[in-house]
């Protein structure tokens, strides 16, 4: 997979007019709303399928899209959609670059797909991502924020080059290449009613993916369930462990996820009579960074998982 340099992060950076006032300005309040909205005066997004290109005049300030439309403003939240008849799959071709506060998917279970050259800029804050049903972004995230998986399933497509991590907060976020997470670490949050709570990392292609990406787990009770396609995923970060992890695969996995950076020093079985057999791993976590090495627990729930040592 390609890797894009630090002198393509600065021209897209260039491109999107992501300075540091206009983040700070933009962080101070939240942004308002402008709904997909195809058909202007008429109520609703335009009909089951309602697609179209973000920069053509297809945004509603009225949620119920009886107001007319407009063209996009920098900086507001996408939702899709105006009105409640927007429940199918659609396509939006994004052809420029683009400021968001947040997106959002409230109707339909369908998928919205996002497409094309642009490029979506995320403030210096939590960017935070509901769906309905599915958001596939396949054009990239640029800028300093976080992408924040709330709700439904969020595919990130693009080659994304975000740099504030990616915090798991319940959503199911899809991956298919190796920057999907752009260069930050990324973050499971404690995902109730019953501990452990589990965010869904899902990987969709037949190619090996190695994510770069370290792993921050400092919330109790936090656990990622990997659930690969057809080809293995690879984790070469590093696991900073403030919190006991708990991971596990999902039991559709058709290939096993492993740690380049893993060191296991004991383990040993919890409930060797359970069918899905949970391991108890006491981990040393190597760091590149030269920074403390961590020793915490790790509960590992199904068998698949694999682990390497470095050597």
């Amino acid at each position: 997979m390609k890797t894009l340099t630090s002198k393509s992060l600065r021209l897209i950076l260039a491109a999107l007019g992501l300075s540091l006032g206009l983040v700070a300005n933009n962080a101070k309040a939240q942004a308002p709303s402008l709904y997909w909205d195809i058909n202007d005066l008429t109520p609703g997004a335009g009909g089951a399928t309602p697609s179209g290109t973000w920069e053509g005049n297809n945004w509603s300030i009225d949620p119920a899209g009886a107001w007319g439309t407009g063209g996009w403003v920098v900086g507001d939240r996408p939702v899709f959609a105006a009105g409640s008849d927007a429940t199918g799959s659609y396509t939006i071709l994004v052809n420029a670059n683009h400021y968001i506060y947040d997106m959002v998917m409230r109707t339909g279970t369908g998928t919205v797909h996002l497409v094309g050259p642009g490029v979506l800029g995320i403030q210096d804050r939590g960017c935070e991502f509901f769906a309905s049903g599915t958001l596939e972004i396949n054009c990239a995230l640029a800028g300093g924020g976080q992408y924040v998986g709330q709700t439904g399933t969020v595919q990130l497509y693009g080659t994304n080059i975000y740099s504030g991590g990616s915090l798991l907060n319940g959503a199911v976020t899809g991956f298919n290449n190796n920057n999907s997470f752009g260069t930050g670490p990324i973050t499971p949050m404690f995902v109730g009613p019953t501990p452990p709570g589990y965010s869904t990392l899902a990987s969709s292609t037949a190619a090996i993916i190695e994510l770069p990406n370290n792993f921050v787990i400092n919330t109790a009770m936090a656990g990622i369930t990997f659930s690969n396609g057809p080809a293995p995923a690879v984790c070469n970060g590093n696991w900073d462990l403030q919190q006991t992890l708990y991971l596990r695969e999902n039991s559709l996995s058709t290939a096993a996820v492993s740690f380049a950076q893993t060191w296991v020093e004991e383990c040993r079985e919890l409930n060797p009579h359970s069918r899905a057999t949970t391991r108890k791993f006491q981990k040393r976590f190597l760091r590149r960074d030269g920074g403390p090495e961590r020793l915490q627990a790790l509960i590992c729930s199904n068998s698949p998982v694999s682990w390497r040592s470095p050597k």
